[in-house]
């Protein structure tokens, strides 16, 4: 997380961000915005280290107390709050509630070894006039503080704020986890239907191009943070599209700096389990 000049980056485990969960767009800046503060919050478990790093005693102390924790927590201020829901409509107390509860009720599936678990994508929510308290589960979110394996996808909440759309929301989170290896990102239109949440519509695929990810294209573009080709390349199986092929250039940071606000490009997170997120909500 990078809060200098405004920016606040949130390194995000790729099995959340590429997660299919049906969420809508309020819930989607809401999400987010736990994920970062879980991280803020809880920084001094935040372990840094290069790859070629031995850990210290005092490191290793800390994944010990890192492996008996049950939860983690985070709080929402009033002012977090106004700052997600823009629109006085979505600020009453009942809408917030809503919102929290939907993500109450979306449930990750996920392998350890040979236990198979599933947990809620958070969990009790306290609150007040002025705060909301969340506790999320420590086993699955322990990995939002990086992973060697696990990797992670930087996302930039004040343009992921300025999205108003779900496809270009998704677009956005889903390119990010790419643009840090490649230029040109290949998705098989079912894998972008599953992403964009579409269900039964838009089934010819000319309608869902125009509908989702050009109208997406060109929401990311107007950011400019992103830099889509909205000439996407397309691969053919017999007659039909079966892959499209995205040529971005991303203009956002991909870093995350020190406490001491010193860039560290090599820095990793080393934890001890290896998780694997495989669910919907």
């Amino acid at each position: 997380m990078d809060d200098k000049k405004g920016l606040a980056l949130v390194n995000t485990p790729n099995n959340i961000a590429r997660g299919k969960i049906e969420i809508d767009v309020q819930i989607n800046r809401l999400y987010y915005n736990i994920l970062k503060n879980i991280q803020r919050d809880n920084r001094e478990l935040i372990i840094k280290i290069k790859k070629t790093d031995i850990l210290t005693p005092e490191q290793e102390d800390i994944l010990k107390k890192i492996d008996t924790m049950s939860t983690l927590s985070c709080t929402l201020s009033k002012d977090e709050i106004d700052n997600i829901f823009k629109n006085n409509n979505y600020r009453t107390d009942q809408e917030i509630k809503e919102r929290f509860n939907a993500l109450q009720t979306a449930i990750f599936k996920f392998t350890t070894g040979e236990t198979n678990s599933m947990v809620q994508l958070i969990g009790r929510v306290d609150y007040d006039n002025n705060s909301y308290t969340v506790q999320l589960d420590a086993k699955l979110y322990k990995y939002l503080f990086y992973n060697l394996e696990v990797g992670y996808t930087p996302v930039n909440l004040a343009t992921l704020f300025n999205l108003q759309g779900q496809y270009a929301q998704n677009l956005y989170i889903l390119l990010r986890g790419w643009t840090g290896t490649r230029r040109e990102i290949e998705f098989t239109v079912e894998q972008l239907r599953e992403n964009f949440k579409v269900g039964s519509k838009y089934k010819a695929y000319k309608d869902f191009k125009k509908r989702c990810i050009l109208q997406a294209i060109g929401e990311i573009n107007k950011t400019g943070s992103m830099i889509i080709d909205a000439d996407i390349k397309e691969r053919k199986k017999g007659r039909s599209v079966y892959a499209v092929t995205f040529e971005v250039t991303d203009l956002e940071p991909r870093f995350v700096q020190t406490i001491e606000t010193k860039t560290v490009k090599d820095e990793q997170i080393f934890w001890f389990d290896n998780i694997e997120v495989d669910a919907k909500g």
